[in-house]
């Protein structure tokens, strides 16, 4: 009896040992979907991209300007100025954000005033989003096209007969010649390669001065990103000169006035 006992635990002892833990079985990796491999479109709002441009106070600068403006980042420019009286307002693009309580969204827009003679202006709207819905308008700026604010001349430059140039669409210039005139400008500037946005303004005098706002990039070991506005003129003959180009002060256009 003893041994039979003796034979049983040890055939349990062997059972015990050839057992091996055995794991829930792992689900294979998800193929994409269809909505995960989709390229953006017009339909979905803008999401600041980390280290997607230049730093500038802490604002990163948009990279990639649409000719549509997605629905959602027009929902939420229209609900911010919902009510405001004097100047109608038209949103263009968005030039950079700012991950501070939420998300404060720099747009580039048209106005024209609500006035016997409507006057049209550029204007740089300050957007916050807190959260989906809970949208406020933090600050507008007009950019005077006789008085453009650059880092390298903080107070401006006031040049007699500039007047507003028509919106065209964010990152197409309006006109063949004046992407040809464009294109030439920027040929002629050496470290820094730029993408147009938009015309801001133009003045008439022997043949035509513009000037243009763009995204520009660095020729260096470690490129940086910024807004650049750039002055040239464009002859009667097709000769393009004069070509000035500075980065454009986005500090000054989303700081409120004290």
């Amino acid at each position: 009896m003893k041994k039979f006992l003796m034979a049983v635990l040890a055939g349990m002892m062997l059972v015990g040992c050839g057992q091996k833990k055995t794991e829930e079985p792992t689900e294979a990796p998800a193929e994409p979907t269809a909505e995960a491999t989709a390229e953006p479109t017009a339909e979905t709002a803008a999401e600041p991209a980390e280290n997607a441009g230049a730093l500038l106070g802490g604002w990163t600068v948009n990279t990639e300007y649409n000719s549509i403006m997605a629905d959602g980042d027009v929902a939420r420019f229209k609900q911010a100025l919902e009510g405001l009286t004097g100047v109608g307002y038209t949103p263009v693009t968005i030039l950079a954000t700012q991950v501070v309580n939420g998300t404060n969204y720099a747009y580039l827009a048209t106005g024209t005033t609500v006035t016997a003679q409507p006057v049209d202006g550029w204007y740089v709207v300050v957007v916050n989003e807190k959260s989906v819905g809970e949208i406020s308008l933090v600050n507008i700026k007009q950019i005077d096209v006789a008085d453009i604010h650059t880092q390298d001349n903080a107070d401006g430059a006031a040049l007699g007969g500039w007047t507003v140039a028509d919106t065209g669409a964010a990152g197409m210039l309006a006109g063949e010649d004046t992407m040809v005139a464009f294109e030439a400008a920027a040929e002629k500037l050496l470290g820094v390669t730029l993408n147009p946005i938009t015309v801001l303004g133009t003045q008439v005098v022997n043949g035509t001065n513009y000037a243009v706002l763009s995204l520009g990039k660095t020729s260096t070991e470690k490129p940086e990103l910024s807004l650049y506005v750039t002055k040239y003129h464009a002859g009667t003959d097709g000769t393009v000169d004069e070509v000035e180009n500075a980065v454009f002060d986005l500090a000054y256009y989303v700081t409120p006035e004290e």
